[in-house]
């Protein structure tokens, strides 16, 4: 995958824009050496988020993602030294680019 992928812009402006953000130190680090198994329990957290509308359980996590909570907490550690991931002690609250983060209930 191309990161950014600028092949459906129309506007001269943005592929300079996104390649100046994605120049910064802070956006490259998100990314770089990103673990396959990380990126899984990312999306896993965005999806349940789209469904549910809210941070969703590590047990249902796990299941999306098809990884153990054991396995996943590391992950989420990962996540979260990227800033694509908010959590409260072991507790997922947010998610970036979540633009809502309500926390999880139970």
């Amino acid at each position: 995958m191309t990161f950014p992928d600028c092949s459906v812009v129309t506007s001269p402006a943005v592929p300079d824009a996104l390649k100046a953000m994605v120049g910064s130190d802070h956006v490259l680090n998100r990314w770089r050496g990103y673990d396959p198994a990380a990126g899984r329990v990312r999306v896993a957290l965005l999806r349940l988020y789209a469904e549910d509308g809210r941070a969703p359980m590590r047990s249902a996590l796990g299941e999306h993602a098809e990884l153990s909570e054991t396995a996943i907490r590391p992950l989420l550690a990962d996540l979260r030294r990227r800033d694509l991931v908010v959590l409260d002690g072991d507790r997922i609250v947010g998610a970036i680019p979540s633009p809502t983060a309500r926390p999880a209930i139970g």
